[in-house]
């Protein structure tokens, strides 16, 4: 078997995080490779560090054509501004991303996610194929993106590459604000990540549903697993009520993507189930995005890592009402989809987007 068919879940997770996440795999039992990703051999890993001990620092052929016959990159003019979150990053570079993705372009900015100082361009296949590419001797231009155009991003003929373009340039693009709407003009996201960082991963046939639970920056605040106003997160109760109302209609396995034990005990204590707890101090993030692309149901609630879970999968998203999912269609409410007068909702919505078979 070949390289690229052998790639699996740690190939990709090794491309963000190189041997620490090999080690943090080996290490934990928490948050490992379970029902949705497939998994590999150890020979399979050594082989592919070497590989990518090859290849970093090396730069690729230019070979992004987009609209165009010359190499086109997209890059924003407050590149490195920002100290955030990876789900928040997204949110400043919303203008800059938009016209990239709306124009197949490669977007060579920066999403270095402040919690563990890794840069997760390249794995979410924004980048590709100029990801670590000096760009020497490229022009630039500027171009003007504004919130009339992210409202009608997916439109065609709303973003266009400047004329005239004869030699290989970079596009800056002012990313002036953070924008937490708009969240739409992203969705081609998932197939970037998908055609890049995920074109060897499968996830597999054991669906199941994920609830991302915010509780890093809010345990304090929130006792016993309940959710604090004005923390973006869900209720642990009112989670757990609505996973076993999905489960009644679509029997899928469960995981619990969140930081600490203490969140661990408040779920258990509340389903008696078997679940896989992802714990963030002991996963990592590519094995978090994967787990949000292979989910077949996703409940979150406002956190900007929880919408950015929206856009990686295709399956039902279930969330509370909040301007970051209004443009994005596959996501229902979560109070509507919670009460016990709306089953038909859910049903309804699980069927349209998360069939059971």
């Amino acid at each position: 078997m070949g390289m690229r068919a052998r790639l699996t879940f740690v190939h990709v997770a090794l491309l963000a995080l190189g041997v620490r996440a090999l080690t943090l795999t080996q290490r934990g039992q928490i948050g490992q490779p379970g029902a949705g990703v497939k998994n590999l051999s150890s020979s399979d890993v050594v082989s592919f560090v070497r590989e990518l001990r090859r290849n970093q620092g090396n730069t690729q052929r230019l070979g992004a054509k987009g609209a165009s016959s010359i190499p086109i990159a997209v890059m924003p003019k407050n590149l490195g501004r920002h100290r955030e979150g990876l789900g928040s990053l997204l949110q400043y570079y919303r203008k800059s991303l938009s016209y990239a993705l709306a124009l197949g372009l490669p977007w060579v900015g920066r999403l270095r996610n402040a919690h563990d100082d890794t840069d997760y361009t390249e794995f979410l296949g924004l980048c590709q194929p100029l990801c670590h590419s000096h760009l020497k001797g490229f022009d630039s231009v500027e171009v003007t993106v504004s919130t009339a155009d992210l409202h009608k991003c997916r439109m065609n003929g709303t973003f266009s590459v400047p004329e005239g373009l004869a030699r290989p340039t970079l596009i800056l693009i002012d990313d002036d604000d953070m924008d937490d709407g708009h969240t739409n003009c992203l969705t081609r996201v998932r197939d970037r990540f998908l055609s890049a960082s995920m074109r060897s991963v499968a996830c597999t046939n054991d669906h199941y549903e994920t609830l991302h639970f915010r509780w890093g920056d809010t345990k304090t605040k929130t006792p016993n697993c309940a959710r604090a106003e004005g923390h973006r997160g869900v209720d642990m109760s009112e989670a757990v009520q609505l996973i076993k109302n999905v489960r009644q209609l679509c029997p899928l396995q469960v995981k619990v993507m969140s930081e600490g034990p203490g969140v661990k005990d408040c779920f258990s204590n509340r389903f008696s189930d078997t679940f896989e707890y992802i714990d963030g101090y002991q996963s990592t993030v590519p094995y978090d995005l994967l787990t949000f692309a292979c989910s077949t149901v996703l409940i979150g609630g406002t956190s900007s890592f929880s919408v950015l879970g929206a856009l990686l999968t295709d399956g039902l998203v279930i969330a509370p009402t909040s301007p970051k999912y209004h443009s994005l269609q596959n996501v229902i409410d979560f109070k509507l989809a919670q009460s016990d007068g709306q089953s038909d909702y859910l049903a309804t919505a699980l069927h349209k987007l998360a069939p059971c078979v």
